[in-house]
């Protein structure tokens, strides 16, 4: 079977992500048999600035489709990218299977979102009989409504008003597509509230290779210093809620707070966090350095709002398979996945006695540290591990295909 998935969005060195699921799932695929080739984008949504290298191929081709540059995650500018992203990204595969470059696809994925790719996929598939599976990376444009300068309680009736426009491209996207997927089952559901036909039965959670994360979790001797060492990896932005963190932390000589990321919050936070050595920012890091540290850290923070409508972050996967217990403020999927695991512990965002209490469980209690890092490694090996939930996902997508070869 002849296969294109297109993701505009890269990943940052160190983290996993969007990308980073499709590079694994492009190998899977190739790994499987098919014939698969990966459009991208040449420009890095994380660092806001062209690529400077491209991503690795094992077994399958990269094509970079040229990208707008936009400066904000929540601007006009990024929605007039994604429009010119697809495109080009049609007009280059057009060019390409009449050229005699490529051969037509027989199934056709991408990334939701953005929408506008997935309305593109459904223009190919008019063109050469493909298939089409639209994959749920986020809620669009559900998690623009937490942006309406209004009241929490009238948010969503609002939102549906003012971005009728956008969420009819969205039911476009899903009742148009031949099967529906996503990283969280919130997602799956979603998609059915939009009047999708065929979606996927289970969520394919973002993977994350185990052996490595489940080695550094084991060798870290928890409990060596009198320091309970949380870390924070991810984008430093509105829909997190480090300044909760980091206030509760440097009022705190027995906590330290490793922040790994940037962002446009990042001076805010650096001011917040003032000389205090207890705060320490690392900026991004490649993989090598990330694992390094997560394997030296005892708590994952989790604090993101529920404004933000991420159902499962990378972030939340990235912590578990490290043997590291969550301290979340965020509800819904994940918030049941860690109590179901007993991997770790709640808050409320924007509470700092509410973190500071949730902290205080994990900090002069090592055996609950050690019971809560079981929990965290058997949630990372039974929802996270790569290899299982990329072998699925192929599965998916050759019944997708109707058993095409």
């Amino acid at each position: 079977m002849r296969v294109w998935i297109n993701n505009p969005f890269d990943n940052v060195p160190g983290e996993g992500g969007r990308a980073h699921r499709y590079m694994l799932l492009s190998q899977a695929l190739a790994a499987s048999g098919h014939e698969v080739v990966f459009w991208n984008s040449d420009f890095s949504h994380p660092l806001k600035r062209k690529r400077v290298t491209q991503p690795v191929e094992t077994g399958y081709r990269v094509i970079l489709v040229p990208t707008l540059p936009y400066t904000g995650n929540v601007c006009l500018a990024r929605l007039r990218s994604h429009k010119a992203y697809a495109r080009s990204w049609l007009d280059m595969a057009v060019e390409g299977v009449r050229s005699g470059a490529m051969r037509p696809p027989d199934l056709v994925l991408t990334s939701v979102p953005p929408l506008e790719t997935g309305l593109a996929a459904q223009e190919l598939r008019a063109l050469f009989g493909c298939k089409v599976v639209a994959d749920v990376q986020d809620a669009w444009p559900e998690t623009f409504y937490r942006l309406l300068p209004l009241p929490e309680s009238i948010q969503t009736l609002a939102g549906k008003v003012l971005f009728a426009t956008c969420r009819g491209r969205a039911r476009r996207v899903y009742r148009g597509a031949d099967r529906v997927t996503g990283v969280a089952e919130s997602y799956l559901a979603l998609a059915r509230e939009y009047g999708a036909g065929k979606v996927a039965g289970r969520p394919y959670y973002l993977g994350i290779s185990l052996p490595a994360g489940a080695g550094l979790a084991a060798r870290r001797d928890t409990g060596r210093e009198n320091v309970l060492n949380l870390v924070y990896v991810g984008v430093l932005g509105r829909m997190h809620d480090l300044a909760t963190v980091i206030t509760s932390v440097v009022e705190d000589a027995g906590l330290r707070l490793h922040v790994a990321g940037s962002g446009p919050d990042e001076r805010r936070l650096r001011d917040l966090a003032g000389s205090h050595e207890n705060v320490i920012f690392h900026g991004y890091l490649d993989g090598a350095r990330l694992d390094e540290l997560m394997g030296a850290m005892d708590v994952g923070v989790l604090p993101m709002t529920e404004e933000s409508y991420v159902a499962v972050p990378n972030k939340l996967i990235d912590y578990v398979a490290h043997g590291l217990p969550v301290v979340s403020s965020l509800a819904g999927e994940a918030a049941a996945l860690l109590d179901e695991y007993q991997a770790g512990v709640g808050y409320r965002a924007g509470d700092k006695a509410s973190f500071e209490k949730a902290v205080g469980v994990l900090k002069g209690d090592l055996g609950r540290r050690e019971a809560l890092r079981a929990g965290a490694l058997r949630l990372a090996a039974e929802k996270f591990d790569a290899a299982d939930i990329y072998a699925a996902f192929v599965r998916e997508l050759e019944d997708a295909g109707n058993g095409m070869a």
